[in-house]
């Protein structure tokens, strides 16, 4: 994640290999997709999927795309490309453990010929890669600007008071740093209004003590720091009707991977979003603990 967002790549594979009796799995993937990867993304995917196969063709090579490949949780070596303005995207050869696999319709898949896989795959990656390079560095660069101009509709700012347990703190601050996302902490009490916590209630009117934690949304790396603190990131409705269609029809989940996750909740830790929120006196540095001379926490009233 840290090599990722320092180096900014706009285009990332993670080259696979799954069960020997399978072919070759590419992009794009199927739904449920996570609602906030910009469509320029998944645009881009489906171009690298759409080269990648046609380069398959060239040689009378099997693949087939989508199936059980879905992406909704950030939890691939992707992801973090994906949720930054580039393009990640998967593929999966049949795994070759010796020299050679006879697989179930007759075919002996070698171990050269599974890198003679990769490798076209990897070439057609880059072609397309060089042959769009002008309109993929103009998207990566728009989506960044809109990002740190807060222009769009991943907008608002997470607020997480202090806790006790400074180490637990620190640990989470580590992994905001590892992955680049941008923070800060208020210098004195802050009162907001309107602000939803962890468990979707609402609340009126709510103080926060000096020193609390402070994600604002308009920063490079602001879809991953919507990914990893929102409170409750959903699927697609019309995916939900198809889930449930299977499943009555004894078909399994769709799902692949997990279907919720939020890192405050992960480390025990208060949280809230607010839409809008006045300016706030910040600082870059933790303050040091001082005196107590409020009780905490302060009870949110709740409307």
């Amino acid at each position: 994640m840290k090599v990722i967002t320092e180096w900014n790549p706009h285009f990332m594979v993670d080259s696979h290999e799954m069960g020997a009796l399978e072919s070759y799995l590419m992009d794009p993937p199927r739904q449920p997709l996570n609602p906030l990867f910009p469509k320029k993304n998944l645009y881009w995917r489906e171009q690298y999927g759409f080269d990648q196969a046609a380069a398959f063709d060239a040689h009378g090579w099997s693949y087939y795309a989508k199936d059980w490949n879905v992406d909704f949780a950030p939890i691939y070596n992707a992801s973090w490309v994906n949720f930054s303005g580039g393009a990640g995207i998967l593929y999966e050869q049949a795994g070759v453990s010796s020299a050679a696999y006879k697989q179930e319709t007759g075919h002996i898949l070698t171990y050269r010929e599974a890198v003679h896989h990769q490798l076209v795959s990897s070439l057609a990656n880059l072609h397309t890669l060089k042959n769009n390079r002008q309109e993929i560095l103009a998207d990566y660069l728009a989506d960044h600007i809109e990002a740190v101009n807060g222009d769009g509709a991943l907008t608002g700012t997470f607020l997480m008071p202090p806790h006790p347990d400074r180490a637990r703190v620190a640990r989470f601050i580590e992994l905001l740093d590892r992955q680049s996302v941008e923070y800060s902490f208020t210098r004195e009490y802050v009162r907001i209004t309107n602000a939803t916590d962890l468990f979707g209630n609402k609340t009126d009117h709510l103080e926060l003590p000096a020193g609390s934690l402070v994600v604002k949304s308009d920063q490079p790396f602001r879809r991953v720091a919507h990914v990893l603190l929102r409170f409750d990131i959903r699927p697609d409705s019309n995916y939900l009707k198809i889930e449930r269609e299977e499943l009555e029809n004894h078909q399994g989940s769709r799902f692949y991977d997990v279907t919720a996750w939020n890192l405050p909740m992960a480390f025990g830790l208060e949280s809230y979003w607010v839409d809008k929120i006045s300016d706030l006196k910040l600082d870059s540095e933790q303050p040091q603990p001082a005196e107590k001379n409020h009780d905490w926490p302060i009870k949110p009233q709740y409307g």
